[in-house]
């Protein structure tokens, strides 16, 4: 019996051909604050990301793990926005962290 392509379903990837591409690792930008609580940090860095044209990005993590993240159109407001933020941590009990010089 002659095989042909109509009686095998086509695969464009036969298994184990492709994988995936590791992803390129972001810069990172900016710190601009680090505060503490328990055994717990919080940090939080402003990037620049203006030249491409997505102005600047305000990322917080949690134990190095993102968290939360906001593009702005201007630094001025990135820089707010990364205030308010610290200040909403400090208020609700997290302190700043002196060993790394705090904001």
């Amino acid at each position: 019996m002659k095989v042909t392509l109509a009686d095998e379903p086509w695969n464009p990837t036969p298994a184990g051909s492709w994988k995936s591409p590791a992803p390129t690792p972001r810069p990172r930008g900016e710190d601009v604050w680090r505060l503490i609580r328990d055994d717990h940090v919080m940090s939080c860095e402003l990037r620049d990301e203006s030249r491409d044209g997505f102005g600047w990005e305000v990322v917080i993590r949690q134990d190095g793990e993102l968290s939360f993240s906001r593009r702005c159109e201007t630094e001025r407001l990135a820089r707010y926005v990364a205030g308010a933020l610290r200040q909403d941590h400090l208020t609700a009990g997290w302190k700043e962290d002196i060993e790394k010089g705090g904001a």
